[in-house]
Parts: C-alpha cells; sequence; structure tokens
C-alpha cells in the first residue's frame, strides 16, 4: 500500500510541477497586460457554455467530447485560478498602500501640532518682548491678529484629525461675572452666519450665568468642560443639569458638541488651603456633529490642542492686561497734569486781568 502511494506521488509530481509554472506564466501574462488576460478568462467561460448547449451533439463522439471538456474545464479554471492570485495581490497592496497613506496622514497630523506648538511659543515670546515698547493700540491688534491666527490653526488642524469642520474662539473676562468675544477663527464666523452677524453679536458682554458651561468652569472652577453630545445634555429631568447658552433655544443650529478651556492660573493663598484660581478667558471648539469621544475626555486631540493653546496664551493675556492698567495710569496723569496746567495758565491769565485793572 505504502509503495503504491509512493508512485502515485512520483507519478503526480511532474505534473504538479507542470501545473505550477504553467500558472506562474499566466501570472506574468495578465500583469502585462491585465486587460487580453481578463477577455481570454471570459472566452473560456463562453467555451465552456457552448460546450454545455451542444452537449448532446458531441456526445456521439465521447472521446472528442472528454477532451473538449477537458481542455475547456481546465483551461477555464487554470484562467480563474491565475486571476484570483492576482487579485489577491491586488486587494493586498492596496491594503498596503491605503496603511501607508494613513500612516502619512498620521505623521503629517503629528508635524502639524508641533509647527503649532512652535509657532504659538515663538510669536508670544517676540510679541510680549515688544509691550512696553509700543502704543496699546497696536497691542491689542497684535493679540487679536495672533489669536485669529492661531484659531484658524487650529481649525483645521482639528477639521483635518476629526473630518469634520471645526470652530474656534476666545472669550476674555470684562469682570468676574462677564464675557466678551475676543477672536474668531474662519470656521467660527462662517458657522454663526457670517462677518456681519458676528460683529453684531460679539459686540455684546455675554453674562456668565447665561451659559451653562462657562458657569460650571467659573463657579465650581472646572479644569475645562468636554460634552460630544449637547442634545442629551441639554434633556436631563434637573434644570441644574440640563445645558443651555447665551444662543437661547436655537442653539444647536450652531453646535452639537463643544470643549471650553479656561485661560487661567492659580493663584496659591497659603500652605494648606484651597487654591482658587484667576480666570482670564476662555478658549472654546465646538461642532455640528455630535462626537461622544469627546464627553469628558482629557486623551482627544481636540481637548489637548485647545488646552495647549489656552495654558500658552495665558502669560500673553495678562503682559496685555497690566499694559491696559499702565496705559490707563499715563492717561490719567497726564489728564491730571494737563488740567494742573490749564489751571495755572487761567490763574495766571486772572493775575494779569486784576493788574491792568488797577493800573488803570
Amino acid at each position: 500500500m505504502a509503495q503504491t502511494e509512493e508512485k502515485d506521488k512520483e507519478f503526480l509530481a511532474p505534473i504538479k510541477r507542470l501545473l505550477w509554472r504553467f500558472r506562474n506564466y499566466l501570472e506574468s501574462k495578465r500583469k502585462k497586460n491585465p486587460k487580453i488576460f481578463d477577455a481570454l478568462t471570459k472566452l473560456a467561460e463562453i467555451i465552456w457554455f457552448f460546450i454545455s448547449t451542444f452537449f448532446t451533439n458531441l456526445a456521439q463522439n465521447t472521446i472528442l467530447l472528454v477532451l473538449v471538456m477537458l481542455i475547456a474545464f481546465g483551461g477555464m479554471y487554470l484562467l480563474q485560478w491565475a486571476l484570483l492570485k492576482n487579485e489577491n495581490d491586488r486587494i493586498q497592496e492596496q491594503d498596503r498602500l491605503n496603511n501607508t497613506e494613513k500612516e502619512s496622514v498620521l505623521q503629517d497630523q503629528k508635524l502639524g501640532a508641533i509647527r503649532f506648538a512652535h509657532s504659538v511659543a515663538h510669536t508670544i515670546r517676540d510679541h510680549k518682548a515688544k509691550i512696553p515698547h509700543q502704543e496699546m493700540k497696536l497691542t491689542r491688534q497684535a493679540l487679536a491678529d495672533f489669536l485669529k491666527e492661531s484659531l484658524n490653526t487650529l481649525e483645521n488642524n482639528l477639521s483635518g484629525e476629526y473630518g469634520v469642520a471645526i470652530s474656534a474662539s476666545v472669550k476674555l473676562c470684562t469682570s468676574k461675572k462677564r464675557l466678551k468675544t475676543f477672536a474668531r477663527g474662519k470656521n467660527s464666523i462662517e458657522s454663526r452666519g457670517g462677518l456681519a452677524k458676528v460683529k453684531q453679536r460679539d459686540g455684546k458682554d455675554i453674562p456668565i450665568d447665561k451659559n451653562y458651561a462657562y458657569k460650571a468652569i467659573i463657579e465650581r472652577q472646572l479644569q475645562y468642560f468636554a460634552d460630544g453630545d449637547l442634545e442629551n445634555l441639554s434633556m436631563k429631568e434637573k434644570d441644574d443639569d440640563k445645558f443651555y447658552c447665551e444662543y437661547g433655544a436655537n442653539w444647536s443650529e450652531y453646535f452639537m458638541a463643544t470643549i471650553i478651556i479656561p485661560i487661567r492660573c492659580p493663584n496659591f493663598v497659603g500652605e494648606g488651603e484651597t487654591t482658587e484660581y484667576e480666570v482670564k478667558g476662555m478658549i472654546c471648539i465646538d461642532t455640528k456633529e455630535k462626537m461622544p469621544q469627546w464627553t469628558k475626555s482629557t486623551e482627544s486631540a481636540a481637548y489637548n490642542m485647545t488646552a495647549f493653546l489656552a495654558d500658552s496664551v495665558y502669560g500673553y493675556i495678562e503682559a496685555y492686561r497690566e499694559q491696559q492698567k499702565i496705559s490707563k495710569i499715563k492717561t490719567n496723569n497726564s489728564d491730571k497734569n494737563k488740567m494742573t496746567r490749564r489751571g495755572k495758565h487761567e490763574e495766571e491769565q486772572n493775575g494779569q486781568s486784576s493788574h491792568g485793572a488797577r493800573a488803570e
């Protein structure tokens, strides 16, 4: 029995090698000209169909029938075998290209984040150095331009990361209970109805208690607010847990998910005592799509890039505010000096008038 099996293997071995060579030959031919190869495959299928149709006529000659069937059937399946192998190779190559493209995109996103960080740090350093040596008007404009440019870059990076339009804006505190929008990115302006509507809306202060997130950050001293499904948050049973904001009942027309990071710094009031935070403003990002991965998470790219910008600009805004105070003091002193000189001048004029009257 064993000897019979060995003889069968020896007999089949050259046939298998011949089939593999023929298959490899077919693969090489298809790679050179896949259209012609596929056409031949179709032709083999047509021949097989032809044989099946005229089977009764061929059946009269058994030897011819078997020969034709063997050639057609074997040829068709050899061609399909090679075709399937080439298709698998094509799928694997496409998967490899897709993975390479994904890796390239991830690499670009990482480089984009690094470039963003470097640009922010570099610009803040240079601008802060200029503040003591320029007019307050120029300082304010430089801050506004820097924030707009940074928000545009933040929007672009995050929109590329998530595949949806992300909007970004900066609010600065005008008092402990009020905020005012200081700068917006391009996406934010567009999502709010355009520049004209934005100018009208941003000209007004926002009471902190008119926005659920702002109020929570200030009153509870939260490190951040992040929710990827504000619609669900707005339907909570308790009023204290429901989301609301200054946009009123139509807020969902503008966004469905948001992350808000306070621009703040701790004030250490003493050992063992509660640390208080001085909040200068807030950086807000949002999108019209629900983003469940944002909810209460500090692991998302959206959170980390926004938090980086918020932490970075604190010192810049603090320097801007200090310069504002100095500018006001100088203006007040200048006004006082003008009033003093004007008073002295009037006294001199009055004295000269009195002296002239006595001389007469």
